[in-house]
Order: C-alpha cells, then structure tokens, then sequence
C-alpha cells in the first residue's frame, strides 16, 4: 500500500477559472461590470449572467476558455506533495467542461494525472466516495489540494485537505 495519494481540484486550483470568465465578460459592453464580477465569484451560473445581459452562451464560453491560465505555484506544490508520482483530478464540473479545459492547457500544466475524475463519476465532498478512489490506488492516505473550502473540503479521515486561495497558502488540519 503506498503511504500517500494526491487528489487535486482543477477549476480555481490548477487554473484561474475565474479570472478567465471575468475577461471574458469583459470582451462585452456590460453597464454593470462589478456586478458580473461578484456574481462570477458568488458561482452564479454562467448560462443565467449571459442571459441577463443578452450575451450569447456558446460564444462567451468559447471566450472563456483562451483566458484560461495555470497557476504554475499549485501546480508545483503539487508536483512536490506527488514526488511527480502522479496526481488525480477530483472535479465536481461536468466531464465534458473538465476535459475540454484540461485539454486546452494540457500543454502548460506538467503534472502526472493518473486519472481525472468529474461530476459524473462522483462528488468529491463524499468521503464514501473519495475513500473508493483512494483504495483503488491502494492509498492509505492522501492529500486533497483545492481552492474553496466550501467546495473542495472531504471530511474523511484518510484526507489532509489542503485549500490554496488565491493570494497564500494554508494547511488545514482533519479537525476544521
């Protein structure tokens, strides 16, 4: 069994998802700017903003995704917490999102990704669920690395969650 496993979040971890929206919007004439801001990082819908300001989904979709920019500070704390064994990408996105994006930056990111797991396959806020993927690489532990402790938190025992915001980093212990 090896000792420690790396599960990492891919929107607002490895990339600036975001940042990526927000210029995005901005390519449009939108009168109320820092509303579109505050509805991006209070995760309003995308489908629901563009049909408020009359902007056609597929097209800012399209837009969004050339703003798209690695952190290259995670993905290098995660090539340290892997010893470059390899990591998994645990999203709550949908399969289809998740891999068009990593596809696109693909060539920027550098990592081992052993497997990436979406929505689809399970949420990874389920500690049965996460538990599963950590046996099947016979990982007696592992680290979940993300950006939102709302979103990116798993409360099994077997986890270290470790959140990375945007402008530091901090070590959260099992016990939050």
């Amino acid at each position: 069994m090896h000792e420690m496993g790396v599960l990492c979040d891919f929107h607002g971890t490895l990339v600036d998802a975001n940042h990526a929206w927000i210029k995005a919007f901005e390519t449009y004439d939108i009168p109320d700017m820092n509303q579109v801001i505050t509805d991006v990082y209070h995760k309003v819908n995308r489908k629901i903003i563009c049909n408020k300001y009359g902007i056609n989904y597929e097209e800012i979709k399209n837009k969004y995704i050339y703003f798209l920019e690695v952190r290259y500070e995670i993905v290098n704390l995660v090539k340290l917490l892997s010893g470059n064994t390899g990591i998994i990408i645990v999203s709550n996105s949908s399969r289809e999102r998740l891999l068009r994006d990593i596809d696109f930056v693909k060539p920027n990111l550098d990592l081992n990704v052993l497997e990436i797991l979406s929505k689809e396959n399970g949420n990874k806020n389920d500690p049965d669920y996460i538990n599963q993927v950590l046996d099947r690489y016979n990982y007696r532990s592992a680290y979940l690395v993300g950006n939102d402790i709302r979103e990116d938190f798993n409360p099994s025992l077997r986890i270290t969650n470790i959140f990375v915001p945007y402008k530091n980093t901090i070590l959260m212990n099992k016990t939050l």
